[in-house]
């Protein structure tokens, strides 16, 4: 007979591995809080600090950033393709050095940058490879899934991604020689995974660590988000696929898959030249009551940007695209004549710009 001391709390975790491990295929995955969670672990992972550098896009969330800089990294704002939204490979080329410790492609609009040219690049040098695939679950690279090609890649779960537990978040470990650190530092900086493991009689305090683990609640929640990951991903590159076939042929620029890209279709935007015409057009759309929305402001442009000295970086391509771009509504529940509907006020919007 075998009673455990506490009532068993994993009542979902190794079923969902299993799922992951199936789609997937990484070495190992810790779900977590948040993205924001699993992108603070990998910094702990690698153990980034003062005299590393991170190479990264300005155009992303604060969370890209903020466990590298917390640490001392020093960030290494790096300018992106237009075409895409994403890191231009010549620019991180031209950024790597002696001190970069990782570099961060951002996987925005759940399309990637030239990911094979990019670990080319780190077969010459000596530095990690961690993906954000926060808005990219189920898209691919070459038949590749995003997130499973660099040595770490990390999902989000809020309630705006394809598939959503509210908050959540997963960190994916595709290289080996990180998992019995990437253990300690979700284990709370204890060998607790050991312990568990039976390898160890009793569990300490090792090193750093903290807490991350996504609730059983939550765990539960995603297995059932996952089994509709293919269907949620056909209904978003349908209504895409809609916005697409207006927008075609007049003018009007929106984001680029490149051949190598199989989209998730997380997001469908559109690209003005200036700012000044995106602003018109939001203006027009929130007229009618649709919220359209640009994306972030450029990091190196922030008010902690600015404070930190950031904004030394010159970044023509990435100040152009955050103030032309225009993010429209796309979610499953949005109906076909909606989409009609926010297409023909802007067409009709664009022909008097």
């Amino acid at each position: 007979m075998k009673v455990p001391f506490n009532a068993p709390q994993t009542l979902y975790q190794k079923e969902l591995e299993a799922v992951f491990r199936k789609r997937f295929g990484m070495e190992e995955v810790f779900f977590t809080t948040s993205c924001s969670s699993a992108l603070d672990m990998a910094a702990q992972i690698i153990e980034a600090g003062p005299g590393d550098e991170i190479i990264l896009p300005s155009f992303t969330y604060v969370t890209t950033a903020m466990g590298f800089a917390r640490r001392g990294a020093r960030l290494v704002f790096t300018d992106i393709d237009p075409r895409t939204g994403v890191l231009d490979l010549k620019a991180v080329q031209g950024n790597l050095t002696k001190r970069t410790k990782a570099v961060i492609p951002v996987h925005y609009a759940g399309v990637s940058m030239d990911l094979d040219s990019l670990r080319a690049l780190q077969k010459e040098g000596d530095f990690y490879v961690i993906e954000d695939a926060a808005q990219a679950i189920g898209a691919r690279y070459k038949g590749r899934y995003l997130g499973t090609i660099g040595d770490m890649g990390t999902f989000s779960f809020h309630y705006t991604k394809n598939i959503s537990t509210g908050e959540g978040g997963a960190l994916l470990m595709n290289n080996s020689g990180l998992k019995p650190r990437a253990r300690v530092v979700f284990e709370k900086g204890t060998d607790r995974h050991d312990f568990i493991a039976g390898i160890k009689s009793e569990y300490s305090w090792v090193d750093f660590g903290g807490s991350y683990e996504m609730s059983e609640i939550l765990k539960g929640r995603l297995l059932k988000e996952m089994e509709q990951l293919e269907a949620v991903i056909r209904k978003r590159e349908a209504l895409y696929r809609r916005y697409e076939k207006h927008f075609r042929s007049t003018g009007l620029r929106s984001l680029e898959i490149p051949g190598y890209a199989q989209s998730n279709f997380h997001i469908f935007a559109l690209v003005f030249d200036a700012r000044t015409q995106r602003d018109r057009m939001l203006k027009v759309l929130n007229q009618h009551g649709i919220q359209g929305t640009f994306h972030y402001q450029p990091l190196h442009k922030s008010p902690f940007g600015l404070k930190a000295g950031y904004d030394r970086f010159y970044l023509p391509e990435t100040e152009a695209f955050a103030g032309g771009i225009l993010r429209l509504p796309l979610y499953p529940g949005l109906s076909e004549d909606t989409v009609d509907t926010i297409a023909e006020i802007i067409l009709k919007e664009w022909r008097n710009i």
